[in-house]
């Protein structure tokens, strides 16, 4: 094989390779147990809307606000 050869063909196995790899997108509801490395946990069915608002608790004599939003 010649150098030229060599190097088209290592090229076309990394395009191959880079293509093959596709990230799994998991609900939020997914067992922490049964997530495998380098998945991603991604809202998709609107599961955090519910707790979007404005939150207000008193500790100690002291008003605390969390606001909360989806971005």
């Amino acid at each position: 094989m010649s150098r030229m050869q060599s190097k088209i063909f290592l090229t076309l196995m990394l395009i191959m390779t880079l293509m093959s790899c596709k990230a799994q997108n998991l609900s939020l509801n997914t067992a922490f147990s049964t997530i495998p490395n380098g998945a991603y946990l991604k809202d998709a069915n609107n599961e955090l809307t519910p707790y979007i608002g404005t939150y207000k608790a008193n500790f100690e004599e002291n008003e605390i606000t969390l606001y909360t939003t989806k971005q």
